[in-house]
């Protein structure tokens, strides 16, 4: 018995070694699993990193804007975007170039696809800080509608309350649309999903088939699903391309 204690408290030890072990890998893994987190409005499809690498998910590998509408630094966020020359190609119609921040200052205001490309120039200094080369590319649809939420003016007929089906509350929302043709929009591709913790509502819209007219219209959605309470929750409105805009409740849900 003597002789099976020593060997006992080692292979007690050495499982207590292994679960440390294990714990300490799974709070690395999931640490370094942790991205920040960017909220961005529809036309924001793609982030372009400041390690100047592209995206390799299809998913993000076009950006959605309306006509009428520049880029801005929500889309491209390159840190030096100062040290990139670029051009915009739009088959023989369209074809610019230029340097750096002034990419920011054009208007697309005819819809269609984009061929965006960005080069790094070479660097003068041979001893700064090496950048990635390598082109970055990405597409550009312009859309030919623009959708404009007017939060200010947004109203629910009763309160959320955590935990508690919102089943029967209509969400109103004044919407500013506007068509490159002008002509009348649909209703059907509009919806509303809500994102927080624990949050499942979501919203129909009401009266699909009610054409949206150039200008502003008032549009309802018949909410469903449940919120968690003490909870932030945002709702993201779609079209039928992506996301449109995101709205923030103000005031935590009780």
């Amino acid at each position: 018995m003597a002789t099976f204690a020593p060997f006992l408290r080692n292979l007690i030890m050495k499982i207590q070694i292994l679960f440390a072990l294990s714990a300490f890998f799974s709070i690395s893994s999931f640490v370094q699993s942790q991205t920040p987190i960017t909220t961005f409005k529809p036309e924001n499809g793609i982030s372009l990193t400041q390690n100047n690498k592209l995206s390799t998910d299809d998913q993000v590998n076009n950006i959605l804007i309306s006509f009428g509408e520049k880029l801005n630094s929500n889309i491209i966020s390159i840190s030096d975007i100062e040290e990139y020359s670029w051009k915009i190609t739009n088959g023989d119609s369209f074809n610019i170039h230029g340097i750096g921040k002034q990419i920011m200052d054009v208007l697309f205001e005819i819809p269609g696809e984009y061929n965006v490309e960005l080069n790094h120039t070479e660097k003068t200094n041979t001893k700064a800080c090496q950048h990635n080369n390598e082109k970055i590319a990405f597409r550009l649809k312009v859309l030919e509608e623009k959708y404009e939420l007017l939060y200010e003016e947004i109203t629910l007929s009763n309160t959320l309350v955590g935990n508690v089906e919102s089943k029967g509350i209509i969400l109103s929302i004044p919407i500013i649309y506007s068509s490159y043709t002008n002509k009348a929009g649909q209703l059907e591709g509009l919806k509303m999903i809500s994102s927080g913790v624990n949050t499942s509502i979501i919203g129909e819209v009401v009266g699909k088939d009610t054409p949206l007219q150039v200008g502003k219209n008032l549009i309802s959605f018949s909410l469903s699903g449940k919120a968690s309470p003490n909870t932030y929750v945002m709702f993201d409105f779609y079209n039928q391309d992506n996301l449109i805009q995101t709205y923030y409740i103000p005031n935590v849900i009780k």
